[in-house]
């Protein structure tokens, strides 16, 4: 039994500390960037394409911002796609110089959302932009992804950062969007591979678009597809890491299950559909396309150092194998992974507040492995622009360098 044990353990440290290495690996390389001004340009049409499934709280605003937007008015156009919106919103939203179209289905999907759009359109643009319902673009934006466009890129994820933080989970939700944006989007890029995707933010080449989304029929996690079958076709994704859009931060700790439910769901499902495909990339030398199969495994960032505390503890109960010296060394890196991927800006008394919120969300992270048989097969929605009530809470989001 004890054999058995130590085994066990041995395979749960690898596992472990291979993710460890992973994120201090690009945590390190993130910060290795030179400064690389993307310029401006103006020369490109853009579609800015936003779903909205029951956003009323948040959607007027975005639209007003969108269509306010220092991008020249006859060189883009928004489009909202409304799905489940109040009539006294549609009211709203038809005052605005914005088209809007009305979609209902059965099962409510982005990706249906977006394609029901795309198939409506009939204009022709340079390239699209997909926004969240509660997004509002930074002045700069398009005029930056102009130039990206210009330069060849066909898929570009924009930097999504905190709009404002009403809450400690708000708080904790931006650091962990931040540690992805330095792992997954800036860290790659400086190795020369894709950009992960984010869900918003994101500009495709129109025509790609289109043909990309017509095959896309996710429930959850429409991003994750997305890339995947993009990075399969040889494309890259880049990352713009000053083109920044402001997103709502999830407030509460119902709305934060209810997310990373449905991350967990789609990261899962993602990774055993394209496992077998991951694993024949690799030994084809298409280390991008293999590297994002592989991103399914990973063990959530936040998750990491509570297990490996718990099973170092195990560990040294028992007097286990590996000891608790290697544990520790594991959990030490895993830490530093994490502490070199959150902007300095973040480093506040705010933070440290924030953090007596950690052993709860991880109890509640791990507990959510357990339910998520279905998640993947109905829409699960993320509600915005809540806080938790407490005005003292409140703070605006540190997102400048």
């Amino acid at each position: 039994m004890s054999m058995f044990l130590n085994a066990l353990l041995w395979v749960v440290y690898c596992y472990l500390t291979f993710w460890m290495l992973y994120f201090l690996f690009f945590g390190i390389v993130g910060h290795f960037r030179k400064s690389r001004p993307v310029g401006r340009s103006w020369s490109a049409t853009f579609l800015v394409l936003i779903p909205a499934y029951k956003e009323d709280d948040v959607i007027v605003d975005s639209v007003v911002s969108a269509v306010n937007h220092s991008y020249p008015n006859d060189m883009y156009d928004v489009v909202v796609v409304a799905d489940s919106l109040l009539s006294e919103t549609l009211d709203r939203l038809r005052e605005i110089p914005v088209e809007v179209l009305e979609v209902s289905f059965d099962n409510s999907t982005k990706s249906r959302s977006i394609n029901a759009a795309l198939a409506a359109i009939r204009n022709d643009y340079d390239a699209v932009v997909v926004l969240d319902a509660d997004n509002h673009m930074a002045s700069d934006f398009l005029s930056k992804m102009a130039t990206k466009c210009n330069r060849g890129a066909k898929a570009i994820q924009g930097h999504r950062i905190a709009k404002s933080i009403g809450s400690k989970m708000a708080l904790l939700d931006a650091v962990s969007e931040e540690v992805n944006n330095h792992i997954f989007r800036l860290g790659h890029r400086e190795v020369g591979l894709s950009s992960a995707l984010a869900g918003s933010g994101m500009v495709f080449e129109y025509s790609l678009f289109k043909e990309v989304m017509a095959q896309v029929e996710a429930v959850g996690g429409f991003d994750r597809e997305l890339e995947l079958r993009l990075i399969e076709q040889g494309i890259r994704i880049d990352y713009v890491p000053d083109a920044y859009i402001f997103d709502e931060k999830v407030a509460t700790h119902d709305a934060f299950r209810h997310q990373r439910r449905r991350w967990f769901a789609a990261q899962y499902h993602y990774l055993g559909r394209y496992a077998r495909s991951g694993v024949k990339a690799l030994f084809k030398g298409h280390i991008d396309y293999a590297d994002k199969v592989l991103q399914g495994a990973q063990v959530s960032r936040l998750l990491l150092p509570g297990l490996l505390v718990a099973f170092g503890t195990v560990a040294a109960i028992f007097a286990l194998s590996p000891s608790w010296v290697f544990w520790a060394i594991s959990l030490a890196g895993s830490v530093v992974a994490l502490l070199i991927a959150i902007p300095a800006r973040f480093y506040n008394r705010f933070l440290v507040g924030a953090m007596v919120e950690i052993p709860t969300t991880f109890v509640s992270m791990l507990l959510l492995h357990f339910t998520l048989k279905g998640a993947n097969k109905t829409f699960i929605h993320t509600k915005h622009g809540q806080d938790d009530g407490k005005p003292e809470s409140r703070q605006k989001a540190p997102y400048c360098n």
